[in-house]
């Protein structure tokens, strides 16, 4: 099986014509909260969530509010089955149309990076650290993976200990069904991560 980083394509310029979205969510009293906190709230079953529309323009099938947060507009969720194994959705309400979109939460943090073989920058020797620091490293650019630690039961993750932006890790069947969208293929992409073969009979060795 072949896994990608779903990734947003923010420099096409067909974009523009889309509307854009706030970072935030809102509650029905206004406060503002971040996509984790939205998570939790929607276990306790907290009440209705929204999101702000920024600018005008159409409607997207699906887009990002920022690099932890990725929404599909409710009819296309509904009509193009793409709820997958690893995936919880919480639907959010645009505060100015009344459109609904899915939140799509990756729930899993599944612990299989390969470090030897994946691109990211460690801290200088003798760094001092702070407690919102990742000690792996302080840039991270692309992960590969240890092929023994994948989990094949899930179609959706997000990597352990991984810092990088738009950590979110996905399968073949689910980079298909993204690309049958058609804003999908304009302003996404899905960037292959490398599967690193591990002999498991020398780690038992």
């Amino acid at each position: 099986m072949k896994y990608f980083q779903f990734n947003l394509n923010d420099e096409n310029s067909t974009q523009k014509k889309y509307m854009q979205f706030s970072i935030d969510f809102y509650m029905e009293n206004g406060n503002s909260i971040g996509v984790d906190e939205l998570y939790i709230r929607h276990v306790r079953g907290c009440g209705t969530a929204y999101i702000h529309s920024i600018t005008e323009g159409i409607s997207p099938e699906f887009s990002c509010t920022d690099t932890k947060a990725i929404i599909v507009r409710g009819d296309i969720f509904e009509s193009q089955n793409l709820n997958f194994s690893g995936l919880t959705t919480i639907p959010v309400i645009v505060k100015q149309s009344g459109i609904v979109y899915q939140v799509l939460w990756f729930n899993e943090f599944v612990d299989c990076v390969d470090w030897e073989h994946s691109k990211y920058e460690p801290w200088p020797e003798g760094s001092v650290l702070k407690p919102w620091h990742n000690p792996r490293g302080r840039w991270f650019w692309k992960a590969a993976l240890n092929s023994k630690k994948v989990s094949a039961s899930l179609d959706v993750f997000r990597l352990k200990d991984w810092s990088g932006s738009f950590n979110f890790v996905v399968n073949e069947v689910v980079k298909e069904s993204f690309l049958s969208l058609h804003d999908a293929k304009l302003l996404t992409d899905f960037i292959e991560l490398p599967v690193i073969e591990h002999d498991i009979a020398k780690h038992l060795a």
